[in-house]
C-alpha cells in the first residue's frame, strides 16, 4: 500500500491507507488484519460501507473487550479451536480455546455519523499466554 509515516498514529493511517486503495480500484478486498491501534470508529465505519472484514486485537481500553474478558471469565469452558504440541519434548501443548461472539460498538462513517453496529469478535484463551498475562 506505500510507504507511511511510523510516528502517525495507527488509527489515522489505517482508514487513510484503506480509502487509497479503494481509490486505485481494489474494490473486492476481503480483509485486513491489523494491530489493536487500528480499531477506530473510522477504520470500523469504512470496514463496513465496503464489506471488508477487520481482524484486529481488540484494545484493553475498550469497554467491549473488557465486558467480552468478562464474558469468557463466566465461562471457563471454551471450545478447543486449536491444539499444538509443546515447543519442547517437557512442555504441555498449546491450546487456543475460544467462542464467536457478537456484539454493538460504533462505527462512523465517511459524512461523521456514528451509529451502532453488530460486529463478530472471538474471544480466545491461548495456554501458553495465560502465566505472562497474570504476571502483568
Amino acid at each position: 500500500m506505500g510507504l507511511r509515516d511510523g510516528n502517525r498514529s495507527d488509527s489515522v493511517a489505517t482508514p487513510v491507507a484503506m480509502e487509497e486503495c479503494l481509490a486505485l480500484g481494489l474494490e473486492g478486498v476481503r480483509g485486513i488484519v491489523a494491530d489493536s491501534q487500528a480499531d477506530s470508529r473510522r477504520t470500523l465505519g469504512l470496514c463496513r460501507a465496503h464489506k471488508i472484514e477487520l481482524v484486529p486485537l481488540v484494545p484493553r481500553t475498550w469497554a467491549v473487550r473488557q465486558a467480552l474478558e468478562a464474558w469468557g471469565r463466566a465461562h471457563p469452558t471454551l471450545p478447543l479451536l486449536v491444539e499444538k504440541p509443546g515447543r519442547r519434548q517437557a512442555e504441555a501443548p498449546r491450546r487456543w480455546q475460544g467462542h464467536s461472539v457478537r456484539r454493538q460498538v460504533e462505527g462512523e462513517d465517511s459524512a461523521g455519523r456514528v451509529a451502532q453496529e453488530e460486529l463478530r469478535f472471538v474471544v480466545v484463551h491461548a495456554s501458553q499466554l495465560a502465566p505472562q498475562q497474570t504476571q502483568t
